[in-house]
């Protein structure tokens, strides 16, 4: 597709002559007379492909090549096949289900969180928005267009940049931080529980526009959480994604991965490769009352690499995804090895379990 920078073009990688390896070729045309201007387009997108070069993730897209042509600047990439949620908005014509947006929501905090964590400096996305989402056949979100995220300095002023009805009020001011982020993240998830594209309403008007006014089943906390995303003032809104991606999972219930109005639940933090009982009602055990976040294991297993999805329990086994490529089915009364089933790639979604009448 056309960006508003760059063209982004399907391609083959001849290398592979027996097989057809695609690849996304990005393509920036360096139109600009004035030197400045042009040396500060072509570092812009340097910029880019370096930041992409230092994040590993699946929610991102591998890259393979950059080089430049006289007056054109390429940057090779993992093709990503899927369809963006801009699209599958227009495609939808209405609202999301509840349980659809808090899927992708959590999947996209743990994107975030792996940039606003990010050595030696977070990184900020700065135009988080439907377009720049994508979902792949599995289910999966992919992050794209990096093309204006940028190394995390704090105090540093720039120009606006991003997307209005999006962007937060304090990156009109030249202003990002990671809350930034948190606030895009939030004015997206309004846009796919509402159906109401915030670029078509007043700037910042989300207050006025409550969710449950639009979509009655969205639960009372959730919209809790959103709305804080989409607080005005930076630090009433959470401060990174890493703290949003905690308190959304205190709504999940423990095995489905799904939203919980009634139960009091502890959810398994996303690095732990352990799963954990926790009381949902009555008095408090030991554990419980001298700290309300601990969790207590009744078994473990190891795996090659981190644990990120909610698991799923059912019929006595336990269905997790890993980051090693694999879904487990384990024993639920034990933590017994069942079986495994590789994949692509690595596994950020929770499993589903389809009931085969």
């Amino acid at each position: 597709g056309i960006g508003g920078f760059s063209s982004v073009y399907q391609a083959r990688d001849l290398h592979f002559t027996s097989v057809s390896r695609l690849c996304a070729v990005k393509e920036m045309i360096h139109l600009a007379t004035d030197p400045r201007v042009h040396e500060i387009a072509v570092k812009s997108f340097e910029r880019e492909a370096g930041i992409l070069a230092t994040l590993d993730h699946p929610a991102i897209p591998d890259v393979y090549d950059f080089f430049t042509e006289e007056s054109r600047s390429y940057l090779v990439m993992e093709f990503i096949r899927g369809h963006d949620l801009e699209a599958l908005i227009s495609e939808q014509g209405e609202k999301f289900p509840q349980e659809t947006v808090f899927d992708w929501i959590i999947q996209l905090c743990d994107v975030l969180a792996h940039l606003h964590n990010h050595k030696p400096q977070p990184v900020i996305f700065r135009d988080l928005k439907p377009s720049n989402i994508m979902l792949d056949p599995h289910g999966r979100i992919r992050l794209i267009d990096f093309n204006i995220a940028k190394v995390f300095e704090e105090g540093e002023k720039g120009t606006m940049i991003g997307t209005e009805g999006y962007s937060p009020p304090e990156q009109y001011r030249g202003e990002s931080s990671p809350a930034g982020d948190v606030y895009a993240l939030g004015a997206t998830a309004h846009h796919l529980l509402t159906g109401q594209d915030p670029r078509m309403e007043p700037p910042f008007s989300f207050s006025e526009r409550p969710i449950s006014d639009s979509n009655n089943t969205v639960s009372t906390s959730f919209e809790a959480i959103i709305n804080r995303c989409l607080s005005y003032n930076v630090t009433d809104r959470f401060e990174d994604a890493g703290v949003l991606l905690d308190a959304l999972k205190t709504l999940a219930r423990p095995g489905t991965g799904k939203l919980t109005l009634n139960e009091k639940l502890v959810q398994h933090t996303s690095h732990t490769n352990s799963l954990a009982a926790q009381p949902t009602g009555g008095e408090e055990s030991p554990a419980e009352s001298s700290n309300q976040n601990s969790i207590i294991p009744i078994w473990s297993f190891k795996c090659e690499d981190e644990i990120r999805s909610t698991a799923v329990i059912d019929s006595g086994l336990v269905f997790v995804g890993a980051y090693d490529n694999n879904l487990y089915a384990l024993k639920a009364n034990q933590g017994e090895f069942v079986w495994k089933y590789p994949s692509t790639d690595g596994i950020a979604s929770s499993p589903y379990v389809y009931e085969d009448s």
